[in-house]
């Protein structure tokens, strides 16, 4: 009798197809994400505002809503998407 075995290897990001606002990858393991709520998205809003407001004072910042995804390591793959985000411009690295 033979036995079959099944090979299974991290997750990439070209393997998904959905945007990354329903998935992460977390050292490259898939995981879904059901919709915000109601609350996550007043908080998420509210947010993005400061992080506006704070950017005007600080050029080398931006900010990112939950539609943004930071690829943040290969091999294995780990994908974030936030559902706000305050970041340092990857062309003003150098300044801090």
């Amino acid at each position: 009798m033979s036995v079959q075995a099944t090979v299974f290897r991290p997750v990439r990001v070209e393997d998904i197809e959905v945007p990354e606002k329903f998935a992460e990858i977390i050292e490259g393991e898939l995981v879904t994400m059901t919709p915000a709520g109601k609350y996550h998205n007043r908080i998420s809003y509210k947010l993005q505002v400061l992080f506006d407001q704070f950017c005007r004072q600080h050029p080398e910042l931006d900010y990112g809503g939950d539609n943004e995804g930071f690829l943040l390591r290969r091999n294995p793959d780990t994908l974030l998407s936030p559902g706000a985000c305050l970041y340092v411009e990857p062309s003003n690295r150098n300044r801090l």
